[in-house]
């Protein structure tokens, strides 16, 4: 939704916000660089190197990410994931330490003069672009949501009821366990890798509960299916225990939702057990009015994916319409397609993707501000310097008073 202030568009108004805060920090700066006079030459010598530095350090560091085989040795030795690799906290230090010394060859370097506004502005454009790229890579939500056709007697697409509401959406590389009884008592926690965690459960009638989750492979298993588990997913080994009666329940996840499974407990009732990734809940709520596959002319290969969907919040409602390069925005988040099936032109179910934007805005600010200091740089910075030289050569042939 584009919220409208004086017939401004709030994207604009965020920008200029973003400029005159960026301007106001660089005057501070400027300030306080000319109280430290004695050593501004110094400053300027050494945050150039510096910057170099962490440009060149950052340039051999992502393309080493981007070479597969380097990516994982890379990996390997900081401990994570390859995909984690960009949001590692070297990325954050290079950033932050090359924002710092843009700042310092900015306010040692640079004169205080309109015939260098230009490289003020390539400066300040740079810095806002650092802030974005650290703002998305730290605040980003990537995840999807599945919606699907309620089945009915006999079985098919011709015979399939209205879509299932949207109300919430999974959240990419994570994994939880959620655990649920017959009286409605629910408990959900996150599995975190490599560790086992104890809890004791008290849902509604069944009294309290044991358990113990374990990510990966537990021990004990086949070969065969230690090796499924390494290639498609993480199961979650779950020890229960209902007064006298108790079981061990090995739970794989079987597909990108989740599949779950029932646990009998004689005596005690049953236990809903799903391994999913973690959930995360919408304020508003997704209805789907009507989806069609466009295909190209003459030809039954998809050219368009087009989804018409109703947005419900609290009391508001507003269409609107999910195609290619054409998402729906609910508030923070982007609702874009990824999957259709199994039939693309009579699907069953279809897979949105989700994502977030934060610090676009920065991006933005900065890509604009380096797109208006070149021209000014290259042009309009030669012409007034050649103006205030010609008034001090003016100046230089006055005559002077006998």
């Amino acid at each position: 939704m584009v919220f409208s202030f004086c017939g401004l568009n709030a994207s604009f108004l965020s920008i200029c916000r973003n400029s005159f805060i960026l301007f106001g920090l660089v005057a501070i700066g400027y300030t306080v660089a000319n109280m430290m006079t004695r050593i501004k030459a110094r400053i300027r010598k050494y945050s150039t190197c510096f910057g170099i530095g962490c440009i060149f350090t950052a340039c051999v560091y992502f393309s080493l990410v981007t070479i597969p085989p380097m990516a994982e040795i890379l990996a390997d030795l900081l401990s994570t994931a390859p995909d984690r690799l960009y949001g590692h906290w070297i990325v954050y230090f290079l950033a932050v330490a090359a924002g710092i010394s843009t700042i310092a060859a900015s306010i040692t370097g640079l004169k205080l003069q309109i015939a260098y506004l230009g490289s003020w502005l390539a400066h300040a454009g740079l810095l806002c672009l650092i802030v974005g790229g650290m703002v998305f890579s730290a605040g980003k939500v990537e995840g999807y949501t599945v919606t699907a056709r309620e089945r009915y007697n006999p079985p098919g697409p011709e015979h399939a009821g209205p879509w299932r509401d949207i109300e919430e959406f999974y959240l990419e590389g994570t994994n939880c366990i959620t655990i649920k009884d017959e009286t409605g008592g629910k408990y959900r926690t996150d599995l975190p890798s490599n560790r086992q965690l104890q809890d004791r459960l008290k849902l509604g009638g069944t009294g309290t509960l044991e358990k113990r989750i374990k990510i990966n492979a537990p021990p004990g298993v086949d070969i065969y299916l230690q090796k499924w588990i390494e290639y498609f997913g993480p199961a979650a080994q779950l020890e229960i225990t209902a007064g006298d009666w108790s079981t061990t329940k090995l739970v794989l996840k079987h597909a990108k939702v989740g599949t779950p499974e029932w646990i009998r407990m004689p005596g005690h009732g049953k236990l809903r057990v799903e391994l999913s990734p973690r959930t995360m809940s919408l304020d508003a709520m997704i209805k789907i009015d009507r989806v069609e596959c466009i295909p190209y002319p003459g030809s039954r290969m998809p050219r368009d994916y087009v989804t018409e969907v109703t947005v419900v919040k609290k009391e508001s409602r507003k269409t609107g319409v999910i195609k290619l390069n054409h998402p729906v925005m609910v508030g923070p988040y982007q609702f874009s397609h990824d999957n259709w099936g199994p039939d693309p032109s009579n699907p069953l179910w279809i897979t949105l993707g989700v994502t977030t934007r934060p610090g676009i805005t920065w991006v933005w600010t900065g890509f604009i501000l380096i797109c208006v200091s070149m021209p000014y740089a290259f042009y309009v910075k030669p012409l007034l310097l050649r103006r205030l030289s010609g008034k001090k050569d003016e100046k230089k042939l006055e005559p002077r008073d006998s």
